[in-house]
């Protein structure tokens, strides 16, 4: 029989692959909306180089605005569904024993938030950041997308 720290292991290896597909099927809902948000961003950064705005640029800019806004609530509703599968992922993995939370919580929680910031679909940068905290404690995960503006 292994040694209860090689099958702890193991299992932390599995629910981070049960993790990783989530966050996979995450980046690949959200790419065409993230993808949109860097257009708008940029073009929005290119309406406030104008230096005298006219009628019509102020309106392009309230309408991008509010584009930007609804593509935010999108994506984070989208990371929310996401987030309680995985909360329900680790309801799964996680033991409830005391002592092999510290194990869980150091194995998963530096590694979670560098698969957030890593993950090829969620590579937003020019206009929205991806954010994550999980908590083996708990039994749960976080993951907001913000756009910036």
């Amino acid at each position: 029989m292994p040694p209860p720290d090689k099958v702890e292991a193991k299992k932390i290896k599995e629910a981070q692959k049960a993790v990783h597909s989530e966050v996979k099927k995450l980046a690949k809902a959200t790419k065409t909306h993230v993808d949109e948000a860097k257009a708008l961003t940029k073009e929005k950064a290119d309406l406030a180089k104008v230096k005298k705005p006219g009628p019509e640029d102020k309106k392009r800019g309230k309408l991008l605005d509010l584009r930007i806004k609804a593509i935010e609530k999108t994506c984070n509703g989208e990371a929310d569904a996401t987030a309680k599968r995985i909360d329900k992922l680790l309801k799964t993995y996680v033991p409830d024993d005391k002592e092999a939370q510290p194990r869980w919580q150091k194995g998963m929680d530096k590694w979670y938030v560098d698969m957030l910031k890593k993950e090829p679909g969620l590579g937003v940068g020019g206009g929205a950041r991806v954010n994550g905290q999980i908590s083996i404690k708990d039994k749960k995960a976080i993951i907001d997308i913000t756009v910036i503006k």
